[in-house]
């Protein structure tokens, strides 16, 4: 480890999608959708937040997104800790109408998906609370 350099395990700031610190949660989210859809078929997962200025500011993690649209989201049962263990990014479920056990079974059979289809399948969870929350 101690001949490995940080430009060596490092993700190119290229790999980033970049916002505007006054962007909605929807248009960083379509700015993520697009990114996974172009040429390359991936970008980072997180957003680089930049001023007016282009200077950077911060940046958004799926997980603030995730808290952003489920405050109660730190009841993490295990299934969900076992996801985040897998896929490196926590569960997202819409969960109005459901019941616990229904819950539960979704996010058991959820451990079955890769990377990019659990990635996928947020991201519409994402989108369902979203609604569920503007209607």
């Amino acid at each position: 480890m101690i001949d490995i350099l940080a430009k060596d395990v490092m993700i190119p700031i290229s790999m980033y999608v970049t916002v505007k610190k006054n962007d909605t949660l929807i248009e960083v989210l379509q700015a993520l959708e697009d990114a996974r859809n172009t040429e390359s078929g991936h970008a980072h997962r997180d957003a680089i937040v930049v001023d007016d200025n282009g200077k950077f500011a911060g940046k958004v993690t799926m997980l603030d997104i995730f808290k952003a649209l489920e405050p109660n989201y730190k009841r993490v049962d295990e299934k969900s800790s076992m996801g985040q263990e897998k896929f490196e990014f926590p569960f997202v479920i819409a969960v109005s109408g459901l019941n616990k056990t229904q819950i539960i079974a979704a996010l058991g059979a959820r451990l079955k998906n890769s990377i990019d289809v659990e990635f996928d399948t947020s991201i519409a969870e994402i989108g369902k609370i979203g609604k569920i929350r503007l209607d």
